[in-house]
């Protein structure tokens, strides 16, 4: 899925670290000044096909508001506790690279302990 690069005031993604495909979340980092925060939004919709005919559109369900929302970190740490939990209980949809971010920024501010960032 292509993600937007940018965000309001000036933050450009950095890795994105959990994508669940079209009509539902992602999760990525997003960067400004140095200064990285954990932004979610909701993916664009698709037009899905059958035997190469359209069968019916995928819609997202906040339409065209598709951009990136950056979290405050009560809940960015909140999420991201939350993808740790959905990577070890098997998920799909992580990029390997914005995990090992995640677990890293995540420890670094310590919500989480070694122990538990599998």
């Amino acid at each position: 899925m292509k993600h937007p690069t940018k965000a309001t005031g000036d933050w450009r993604m950095k890795r994105v670290v959990f994508d669940t495909g079209a009509a539902c979340v992602a999760v990525a980092f997003l960067e400004k000044q140095g200064a990285l925060s954990l932004a979610m939004r909701w993916n664009e919709g698709q037009d899905v096909t059958k035997d190469g005919k359209f069968a019916y559109r995928l819609e997202s369900p906040h339409g065209e508001s598709t951009g990136w929302v950056i979290l405050p970190w009560d809940f960015a740490s909140v999420v991201g506790k939350t993808l740790i939990e959905k990577q070890v209980a098997g998920a799909r949809g992580f990029d390997s690279a914005g995990y090992r971010l995640l677990k890293k920024w995540l420890l670094e501010r310590e919500a989480i302990h070694d122990g538990f960032s599998l």
